[in-house]
């Protein structure tokens, strides 16, 4: 259960930390805001894959009633978090507006799952009517 569900959140989570360490990644700009993009691509997977991790664990019952919500949370801090400690990296700063992407990133993919919720209850009693 462990390998399915809680590994691929912690391993993103240091893919992400990896990531920050390389002092700068040069890419050509393909639009403009494109780190921002990036930086929310990154959360949204991040919170996905908590909220995996939270619903399918087996000890606590309370984590999979809160599940969105905790997901939601850590991935902000986590990517709050990490502006703060790319602050010491060489070449890397601590941007406000990267923590802000992060956070939206989290906050699309507890949106966009809300959404499919209550699209799929209104499927359910379009369909029983």
């Amino acid at each position: 259960m462990f390998w399915k569900y809680q590994f691929p959140a912690l391993a993103w989570a240091i893919t992400i930390f990896v990531l920050s360490l390389i002092p700068r990644m040069e890419t050509p700009p393909l639009f403009p805001h494109q780190d921002k993009v990036a930086h929310a691509a990154m959360f949204f997977v991040q919170c996905w894959l908590l909220w995996r991790a939270f619903t399918h664990q087996q000890r606590l019952r309370r984590l999979k009633s809160w599940a969105l919500l905790l997901a939601f949370l850590v991935s902000t801090a986590y990517g709050a978090v990490h502006e703060l400690y790319q602050r010491d990296v060489p070449g890397r700063t601590a941007d406000v507006y990267d923590a802000v992407a992060n956070g939206t990133g989290a906050l699309l993919f507890v949106l966009l799952l809300l959404w499919r919720r209550r699209s799929a209850q209104a499927k359910m009693e379009f369909d029983n009517a």
